[in-house]
This record gives structure tokens, C-alpha cells and sequence, in this order.
């Protein structure tokens, strides 16, 4: 997929965000490694092997925005979310690095931490919404934090954003 990207646009986009995630509820010792190992793939090998793909010419050029959609499970722990932390602490790491690895480089990373955000993760565990989960109602729509991506690659923000409330400041997106 990253040649055909790079082949076609002769280069790396100016923008890469990575939103993919997957999730599952279930204890440390009750997590099968074959479920740990399917939120390694997503939520962090998938995104290093696009940072890997197409930093090179972003650097090159010395312009670009690496965007990673985390969670606010990758900065404090959840019960039964022990893969899913794992998979989001190890996001926070790659984007700490690459915050001093692409210092004065012209290359921008931005790491947006969700709260929890009404997609279709969620259908699985709808019988826990409201229980001991949140009511889907009381979420973060997508919307939101699209706007959020947004409003960060307009300010141009460096670094994490913990409450997509941070950059308020930031004009909203006009549509034309």
C-alpha cells in the first residue's frame, strides 16, 4: 500500500494520520497472546510500518504531519484492557521518540489521546455500555476528534494532545 502511495504522488503525503484500532475487553491472564498479538499488529506495528514508509521522504522534503489517534489508555491503565493499553502506551512511546528524532527537521508529530469515542469498537460490548462501560451517549463523537486533527494540522501543534478541548483556540474548519 505504501508504494502505491508513494508511487502515485511521487513521494510521501504531506499528511499521514494513523486512526486504525481495534480493542477487546479481558483480564491480563485471561488474554490469549493470539489477541495481543492481532492489537500489536493494529494499533502499533501498522503504525510504525507507515512512519517507516513514508518518513524518508517526508525528511527529504523536510515538510510533513505525522497524526496517531491514541487513546487515554495509553497514559493510564483500564481493567480489562490490558492488550489495548499495552498496544497504546507502546503509541505514546513511538510518538515520544519521534518528537526527538524529528526535532528542527521540519516534520511535525502530533499524538491526539481519546477518551472513549462512539464507533463501531463498541458493538461487541453493548450489553456493558452504561453498566460499567460508557453509555455511548456520554462518548466522544468521531466527528470530534476529526476536528481535532484538524485543528491541530492548522496550528500546526507539535506534541500530545490529551482533551480534543485543547486547541480550541484554533478557528474551526469552514466549509466552502
Amino acid at each position: 500500500m505504501a508504494d502505491t502511495v508513494l508511487g502515485e504522488l511521487g513521494g510521501a503525503p504531506d499528511i499521514v494520520v494513523n486512526n486504525a484500532g481495534v480493542f477487546s475487553l479481558a483480564r491480563v491472564h485471561e488474554t490469549e497472546p493470539a489477541e495481543l498479538e492481532r492489537q500489536l499488529r493494529v494499533n502499533l506495528l501498522a503504525p510504525f510500518v507507515l512512519v517507516r514508509a513514508f518518513l524518508p521522504s517526508m525528511l527529504a522534503r523536510g515538510d510533513g504531519h505525522l497524526v496517531h489517534i491514541g487513546s487515554s489508555a495509553g497514559s493510564r491503565p483500564y481493567p480489562e484492557s490490558g492488550a489495548y493499553c499495552i498496544t497504546k502506551y507502546g503509541l505514546r512511546g513511538l510518538h515520544e521518540v519521534l518528537e526527538l528524532e524529528l526535532a528542527g527537521t521540519g516534520v511535525r508529530t502530533t499524538l491526539i489521546e481519546t477518551g472513549s469515542v462512539d464507533t463501531g469498537i463498541w458493538d461487541p460490548l453493548q450489553e456493558r455500555l452504561g453498566v460499567d462501560l460508557p453509555r455511548r451517549e456520554h462518548m466522544l463523537s468521531s466527528g470530534l476528534v476529526a476536528d481535532a486533527v484538524i485543528r491541530a494540522l492548522r496550528s500546526r501543534h507539535v506534541g500530545v494532545i490529551t482533551d480534543v478541548g485543547a486547541i480550541t483556540d484554533v478557528p474551526a474548519p469552514t466549509t466552502t
